[in-house]
């Protein structure tokens, strides 16, 4: 019959070369969404698992940082200001990567209705004549509308005016634009709807185009054509208000 040792030691008596210390952050269940539909990453572009093991998110929907090695003991990096690393040339620089949810979920929280319109105001200042601006339509068939300033932002003076998408009325902030069709998931071409946008609408000024290809040349007789980069098309779907 042996003797079992019950007696246990400290890691300085074992002289292990384990982890010290565990910093456990807590926040309750209901604060996030389940773990399931956010961590799952379908796509990074890029090859990001070969020559980066350090990922960090931005605080940007549909981004992610990347670098070679982890760093988390210098100063900086310890603050999570991993933008000041010391140790740099051994950890290597960090690069954004562009993700993809598997589920296909929005990557933020919508916002307040409140803060979205306040936001709206901001970026329609920095909208000029020719921008194609991303905006909220209060259409349930039709959400969101990508469309090409005719002017910067004004103010509305007089009586009431009308428009496709309503009335606008003494003071309110507007950009007056040319609405664009949607044919396919990513081109749009012009029509001949022109309209008062609503400042407070504003959810992506100045969208970028992508590449014209032989399906949106295709297209060149129904007028001028647009194709749009999916990343920017999703940041509007996401900006667009969902009401819970």
């Amino acid at each position: 019959m042996c003797e079992i040792d019950l007696c246990f030691r400290t890691l300085d008596e074992k002289k292990g070369r384990g982890i010290h210390r565990r910093v456990l952050h807590y926040t309750a269940g209901l604060d996030i969404r389940p773990l399931a539909s956010l961590a799952e990453v379908n796509t990074l572009s890029g090859s990001c698992t070969l020559s980066g093991h350090f990922f960090c998110d931005t605080r940007h929907p549909g981004e992610i940082l990347v670098r070679e090695v982890a760093c988390l003991n210098c100063p900086a990096c310890v603050k999570l200001d991993f933008a000041h690393c010391k140790n740099g040339a051994m950890c290597g620089q960090l690069s954004t990567r562009t993700i993809q949810l598997v589920s296909g979920a929005r990557a933020e929280l919508p916002g307040l209705r409140s803060a979205i319109q306040c936001e709206g105001y901001q970026r329609a200042k920095t909208v000029i004549a020719g921008m194609l601006v991303g905006s909220e339509n209060a259409e349930e068939k039709e959400p969101y509308i990508i469309s090409r300033a005719l002017g910067s932002e004004q103010v509305w003076v007089g009586a009431d005016g009308e428009s496709w998408n309503g009335t606008i009325k003494a003071g309110d902030k507007y950009i007056r634009a040319l609405k664009l069709r949607r044919v396919s998931v990513h081109v749009y071409t012009e029509s001949d709807i022109v309209f008062y946008m609503n400042s407070e609408d504003v959810r992506v000024p100045s969208m970028t185009q992508a590449a014209t290809d032989e399906s949106a040349r295709r297209l060149r007789n129904q007028g001028k054509t647009y194709k749009f980069l999916e990343k920017e098309l999703d940041v509007l779907k996401c900006r667009v208000y969902v009401p819970q």
